[in-house]
């Protein structure tokens, strides 16, 4: 679960739209800031059948959280999905 955490904070910290927020990599869970395209990359994933919160906290913060139905295959997916979403942009 950590690793999972830990992996897919490194690779989405690699797109530049998105910000890891810094010292959130305590579990298996962590934050990230999406900014304006936040209602559109949720629309997308949702479709892509990826769950992702409705809407960010009151700091525009999502809270990413793996656990051990998450497989390395999902998070791969997660990753592709996003990067696809940003590529098309």
């Amino acid at each position: 679960d950590h690793e999972n955490a830990a992996y897919l904070a490194t690779s989405l910290s690699n797109i530049e739209e998105l910000e890891i927020v810094q010292d959130s990599l305590h579990t298996n869970m962590f934050f990230i800031k999406v900014g304006d395209t936040y209602p559109q990359l949720q629309h997308y994933l949702e479709k892509k059948n990826i769950k992702f919160p409705k809407k960010p906290n009151k700091s525009d913060t999502i809270r990413l959280v793996t656990h051990l139905d998450v497989s390395d295959t999902d998070v791969q997916r997660v990753i592709q999905e996003i990067k696809a979403f940003y590529k098309a942009r």
